[in-house]
């Protein structure tokens, strides 16, 4: 856990020790505000999810290791049965991850995990309930559709492209969906919501371009209005939206090139690359591996 220095947030200050994340191999982290909790993901033979408090001191280990249930190995072996993300839902009473099946058949799945909480502690449900996007095989990244009596869930696939679901907070399982095949797509896998254009975007880790989509909560559905090359060559992983006073901000994490990409997102459909930031000319010790991302605005 770090702390931002508000007057230079390029300074980071740790706020106690390191915490074990439960697993080996830890890959995305969800917060919830209402709770005071974090949750991460962790992929490998200890497939499973963890939950930690979060105070002035540090972060705390809860009693919240949920396994599940994935064969795997360490290192991971992939994209196929794997873990892949993790966020609340809007009212924080559930917790969900995105977990990849196999193009062999085994398809994948949303795992839900109830919220069980007092005002003294933060619990789980023991085991998940299951459920499949439409044509699901290599769910990935999960985007809340903001401002929704329900909880429209945006998701990629890896396999094919996105996905959007209604998801029941009272069953747990998703009760709508539909799904957009992306031509000639890699393997889609991250994704980030516009306030300003009311759109989606996604990344292809195999391809340096950017797809939009535009949700229609009533359904849900989706329509896929545009695609945005990227200068360089090499697919992109992470992205994220930052809003400002001056619009939206597309940021996306191109990790071959060690450099970030910025475009500025204009309307519904159009977007402009104003930017690609080399992040190992400014940090020569960057790690070559580096994989996530986040964008915190002042």
């Amino acid at each position: 856990m770090f702390l931002v220095n508000m007057n230079d947030p390029t300074q980071l200050t740790p706020v106690g020790c390191p915490t074990n994340s439960g697993g080996e191999f830890p890959v995305a982290v969800a917060f919830s505000p209402k709770h005071n909790t974090a949750c991460v993901v962790n992929s490998g033979v200890k497939s499973n999810i963890a939950c930690f408090g979060v105070s002035s001191k540090g972060l705390s280990a809860l009693d919240t290791t949920r396994d599940l249930g994935i064969n795997q190995t360490n290192p991971p072996t992939g994209p196929a049965n794997t873990v892949s993300d993790i966020l609340f839902n809007h009212d924080e009473s559930k917790v969900l991850v995105s977990v990849k099946g196999t193009p062999n058949g085994t398809v994948g799945f949303i795992a839900s995990f109830d919220v069980e909480c007092s005002k003294k502690s933060f619990a789980l449900s023991s085991t998940p309930v299951k459920s499949t996007p439409d044509k699901g095989v290599l769910p990935f990244g999960m985007t809340l559709l903001p401002s929704q009596s329900s909880d429209i869930l945006f998701s990629t696939d890896a396999a094919f492209g996105a996905s959007v679901s209604e998801f029941d907070a009272k069953s747990s399982t998703i009760t709508s969906s539909q799904s957009v095949a992306i031509a000639n797509q890699s393997a889609t896998c991250w994704s980030a919501f516009s306030p300003r254009t009311g759109s989606f975007y996604v990344t292809d880790v195999g391809v340096a371009h950017v797809t939009e989509f535009s949700v229609n909560p009533n359904g849900p559905s989706l329509k896929l209005i545009a695609t945005h090359p990227l200068e360089a060559i090499g697919g992109r992983i992470d992205d994220a939206v930052a809003s400002t006073g001056n619009g939206d901000f597309l940021y996306v994490l191109a990790a071959k090139e060690g450099a970030v990409d910025v475009l500025q997102l204009d309307s519904p459909g159009k977007a402009t690359q104003i930017q690609t930031f080399n992040a190992k000319t400014a940090v020569p010790d960057l790690p070559i591996s580096v994989q996530g991302m986040a964008v915190f605005v002042m």
